[in-house]
């Protein structure tokens, strides 16, 4: 944001269940993942876009998160028990 409270970056929107969101929170709300094809379109979200998080079968939008770093690929496991992302992003609440 600018002093005016102007936001100049982008919105995506980043898809949980109520199972993956409770891992999610679990995992202390700082890193989301993303699957090795969808790693193109994650190479284009910058630090200080944001995440519109939408709960799906819910149908609401649960959250927004300012992206905190670049995506990275990290070969390590976080502790996603539903499925292990290949990359990475670092999130601000």
């Amino acid at each position: 944001m600018t002093a005016s409270g102007d936001f100049h970056g982008d919105y995506f929107t980043n898809i949980f269940t109520v199972k993956t969101w409770n891992e999610f929170v679990a995992a202390g709300s700082s890193t989301s993942g993303f699957l090795e094809q969808r790693r193109k379109a994650a190479e284009k979200i910058k630090p200080g876009d944001r995440f519109l998080c939408y709960l799906a079968r819910v149908s609401r939008f649960i959250a927004v998160l300012e992206v905190a770093a670049r995506a990275s690929l990290r070969p390590t496991p976080v502790c996603w028990p539903t499925r292990e992302p290949q990359g990475r992003f670092l999130e601000r609440r």
